[in-house]
């Protein structure tokens, strides 16, 4: 469509937002900021959560303490990483 003004031809083109481009643009638009919002949450939950490692440490205190020297030297010498494993990539 052209609409002259003082003589001056300018092409009239359809509004940008009618096009299924725009459309497109909007639902990714929309759709990233529901992520973003719900990354955020959950990020500001566990960031809020106390260290963890303080109560690993503690548990493995306690089970190494009820187990055999014997047995706790033995789970560890057959740990990942070994031999007999079955993977030699993970070999120490």
């Amino acid at each position: 469509m052209c609409v002259s003004a003082n003589n001056v031809s300018v092409f009239a083109y359809p509004p940008f937002r009618d096009t299924a481009y725009q459309t497109e643009i909007d639902n990714l638009t929309k759709r990233s900021k529901s992520t973003e919002s719900a990354f955020l949450s959950v990020y500001k939950i566990l960031a809020d959560a106390p260290d963890p490692y303080p109560l690993f440490e503690a548990a493995v205190v306690r089970i190494s303490s009820r187990l055999s020297h014997a047995t706790f030297r033995l789970l560890v010498y057959i740990g990942p990483g070994r031999e007999d494993c079955g993977d030699p990539g993970l070999r120490r």
